[in-house]
């Protein structure tokens, strides 16, 4: 999503945003990571909402945050725009909250001592 934004901008700031628009479309499968990492400015928020609004029964979007999605409405300073987004990305969407109580990060590095330590080894010797 970082990067996303990024791109958004350099489309704006070099009169491209249209060809950028068109460029996304043509993407079969969309995904957007780090969703909620900062909240979005105004024109962020009504850029991300043609985007899902382009792509809405299209084609593919995939959207990973940090956070729940019923709080990414929070994130759009313009609540006509968040409504909108909500809509477009919510309706006709398969939600697939994870709720663990530990990050992938210490799952991985729990696996990978786990498999370092050898077969047969207890961890907790």
């Amino acid at each position: 999503m970082p990067e996303l934004l990024i791109e958004i901008q350099d489309a704006v700031i070099s009169h491209k945003y249209s060809k950028f628009i068109d460029q996304l479309h043509r993407v079969k499968l969309l995904i957007l990571d780090d969703i909620g990492l900062k909240s979005y400015t105004l024109d962020e928020g009504r850029m991300l909402y043609e985007i899902a609004e382009d792509r809405y029964n299209k084609v593919s979007t995939v959207m990973v945050g940090q956070i729940p999605h019923k709080e990414w409405y929070d994130l759009f300073p313009d609540a006509i725009a968040a409504d909108a987004f909500m809509d477009r990305m919510i309706h006709n969407s398969i939600i697939l909250p994870l709720d663990s109580q530990k990050s992938m990060r210490q799952v991985v590095a729990e696996k990978k001592i786990g498999n370092a330590a050898g077969p047969g080894c207890d961890e907790n010797a």
